[in-house]
């Protein structure tokens, strides 16, 4: 299930939630989701404006809500792919390359990652 509650549409309740579905940004993220379909899930790192989280080795969501990009180093032993790039289904572009035993995840203000594993 995908909630979102930013009010795009303008008013409360008239038509907000019409055709929802088919909005783009709810599209990556059910594509994320099917992707990921019946991978575990660990958070990462989390403070009051963002949380980091994995599907196994086969993905990771960083969402913040702040005005301030949030950093989160992690430990990448045994939780991640290294020498695979890891695409933002988001953006589209390839942003993160794991080669280490520690890497520092960078989540813009207001904004949302998730990265799938190529």
């Amino acid at each position: 299930m995908v909630y979102s509650d930013n009010g795009e549409s303008g008013s409360r309740d008239n038509n907000r939630w019409n055709n929802y579905f088919d909005r783009d940004h709810i599209k990556k993220m059910i594509s994320f989701h099917s992707l990921m379909q019946g991978n575990g899930m660990e958070v990462l790192a989390h403070n009051n404006c963002a949380i980091l989280f994995r599907r196994n080795e086969d993905g990771v969501v960083g969402i913040n809500k702040c005005g301030n990009t949030q950093l989160f180093t992690v430990n990448t032993n045994n939780r991640f792919k290294w020498f695979r790039n890891y695409r933002d289904l988001n953006s589209g572009n390839n942003e993160i390359f794991i080669n280490s035993g520690s890497y520092t995840f960078s989540i813009p203000a207001r904004e949302w990652k998730m990265w799938v594993a190529e």
